[in-house]
């Protein structure tokens, strides 16, 4: 607006110098003459200024509102992103902390009777282990504890069958912030007590 001010002024003098001067004489379109004042001719310089000074700062006033929401989405974005993580952080530390308070400074516990089955080598998985992630680990073990419960086995199949229960447990990991905090750790304790299942012949 400061601009339209000065070029007010600017006018303003200009007609104050050429007023002096009376009229002069324009040819008309139409190849006649006639008379115009310097006032209508200098109000429309004023005129075209003025216009171009306001399209400059409504141009220049949509440059910063559209920047200012620009920033705001992207601090909105960052913001949410920094929550996102804060959450996933808080999620694994209190898994772990549970998974530290009930750990047992001794071997694993045996899996009860309605888990696991020595003779049969039948294995009743936790809900946490029941996913299409683990199906084919599952297979697997349950295969071998089955070979074990029939045959002598062998240090071979104690083996994979360590192995596979080590190859659930990473991918239980990689699941951390999508399973609670205690069936995780209920999840976690099942896989160490059955590769210490391994330990023992079966009845």
């Amino acid at each position: 607006m400061t601009r339209i001010v000065w070029t007010v002024l600017i006018g303003l003098t200009c007609l104050q110098s050429t007023s002096v001067f009376g009229v002069y004489r324009r040819g008309n379109s139409r190849g006649g003459g006639g008379y115009t004042s310097p006032l209508q001719g200098m109000a429309a310089v004023i005129n075209a200024n003025s216009n171009a000074a306001l399209k400059y700062e409504e141009t220049r006033s949509k440059y910063i509102d559209n920047r200012l929401k620009w920033q705001k989405a992207y601090y909105e974005m960052t913001s949410n992103y920094q929550t996102h993580v804060e959450e996933r952080n808080t999620r694994q530390v209190a898994v772990r902390d549970q998974w530290l308070e009930n750990r047992t400074s001794g071997a694993p516990a045996r899996l009860s009777p309605s888990q696991f089955k020595p003779s049969t080598g039948n294995i009743t998985w936790p809900e946490a282990l029941q996913g299409d992630d683990f199906a084919a680990d599952r297979k697997r073990i349950e295969e071998l504890f089955e070979l074990r419960a029939h045959s002598s086995g062998g240090t071979h199949v104690s083996h994979e069958i360590r192995l596979k229960a080590d190859d659930m447990l990473t991918s239980l990991k990689q699941h951390v912030t999508e399973i609670a905090p205690n069936e995780y750790v209920s999840a976690r304790k099942f896989l160490d007590s059955l590769s210490y299942e391994v330990q023992f012949a079966p009845q």
